[in-house]
């Protein structure tokens, strides 16, 4: 199994596939869909801010649309990582080893969070409060 990148109109989708032979002939099997980010996501991981500008957080300063661009990617980075979580864990006959190899690949693309942007996120949240239920 392999994790395949299909491209969309603005976005592109990772998808776990499975090679088979059918007839003597190569198929891929779709297995699973693993989650999706779109491409202005996918160029702005390639070269990612070293640091998280103070200024993220604070709509009056100067940059304040730079700021909701990282926030929105970094939103949509946390989602497919939750996804591709939930995914890989519900497939069936897919081996720890296995699991690790797609993971690895993936993050090769699409990195993980940092532990300073995941708290940098709770902290936001924790600052606008609960949201209505």
């Amino acid at each position: 199994m392999y994790v395949r990148w299909k491209r969309n109109r603005k976005s592109r989708s990772a998808v776990l596939v499975k090679s088979e032979r059918v007839d003597g002939q190569p198929r891929l099997r779709h297995v699973a869909y693993l989650g999706s980010l779109p491409d202005d996501v996918l160029r702005w991981l390639q070269q990612p801010p070293a640091v998280v500008p103070e200024w993220v957080w604070n709509s009056r300063e100067p940059g304040y649309q730079e700021s909701r661009r990282w926030r929105k990617y970094t939103d949509r980075r946390n989602a497919f990582w939750s996804s591709v979580g939930r995914t890989l864990r519900s497939v069936a006959g897919l081996s720890d080893a296995e699991r690790d190899t797609l993971v690895a690949k993936l993050e090769a693309v699409v990195p993980r969070s940092t532990p300073a942007e995941r708290q940098a996120m709770d902290e936001r949240r924790a600052a606008r409060g609960p949201s209505p239920a």
